[in-house]
């Protein structure tokens, strides 16, 4: 029922999901009849084997001066002080690893690119690129590994099977993200500092059974066929 005008919805005889963790949600919480759910993935992923497939280093023009890229996908922090500590860490970690280009994807919601550039400037930092309009899946292909405080975009970082770091100065994990094993925490910028070494390094280590169960709760398959799923299961009621 609503509770405009008390008219009874009929809830759907079929349901299609991202992954498990939806699943379960819309069964436990929702009281959909598990048998109306049907799991196919995230459609959006479906381009991300070709972009996996064609990695090129030399997507960012200033790349060719380094040898590694890194992102920080940044995001609307309610609290400001934390948002700046955020990108000071940042600049600082980075500006201490040799030959690695920072880029700064921007939230879509974030207007300002002077207010990092401020930042930077404030520090004397000058390895980075700040960018908005750039597609997300493809700078996500090209980097080494990606920052983020609690950004939706971990998420898809670990879709591509890169490595992910959260800079979480109040150890809250909000994502989720350092608890379900798939990315390491630093509360500030020697630890990420450290963390980053060991991206440029590979030496770091992504744990692939996690990911791989990551995978399964929000996207259940990254193989570029969800679309073929989706369009399978409709027109079996042909």
């Amino acid at each position: 029922f609503t509770k405009e005008d008390e008219t009874y919805h009929p809830m759907p005889d079929h349901t299609l999901v991202w992954g498990n963790y939806w699943k379960s949600i819309l069964i436990n919480e929702m009281y959909f009849p598990a048998d109306s759910i049907k799991t196919v993935g995230q459609i959006r992923t479906d381009v991300i084997p070709k972009l996996k497939g064609n990695n090129k280093r030399n997507f960012f023009s200033e790349q060719s001066n380094y040898n590694h890229t890194l992102v920080f996908a940044s995001q609307l922090q309610p609290d400001l002080v934390l948002k700046r500590q955020s990108a000071e860490d940042v600049f600082k970690a980075v500006s201490k690893l040799e030959s690695t280009l920072l880029v700064v994807k921007m939230h879509p919601r974030e207007n300002e690119m002077d207010y990092y550039v401020n930042i930077a400037n404030s520090l004397g930092f000058s390895n980075y690129i700040v960018e908005k309009e750039m597609d997300l899946y493809k700078v996500i292909a090209a980097c080494d590994g990606l920052i983020t405080c609690y950004s939706t975009v971990g998420g898809e970082a670990v879709y591509f099977d890169k490595p992910l770091v959260i800079l979480d100065h109040l150890k809250l994990d909000y994502c989720g993200y350092y608890q379900e094993g798939v990315a390491k925490r630093a509360i500030n910028a020697m630890e990420l500092e450290q963390i980053l070494e060991e991206m440029i390094a590979n030496k770091f280590v992504i744990d692939t059974d996690n990911y791989e169960a990551f995978k399964r709760n929000y996207a259940y398959k990254i193989d570029g066929k969800v679309s073929n799923r989706c369009l399978d299961f409709i027109k079996s009621f042909e």
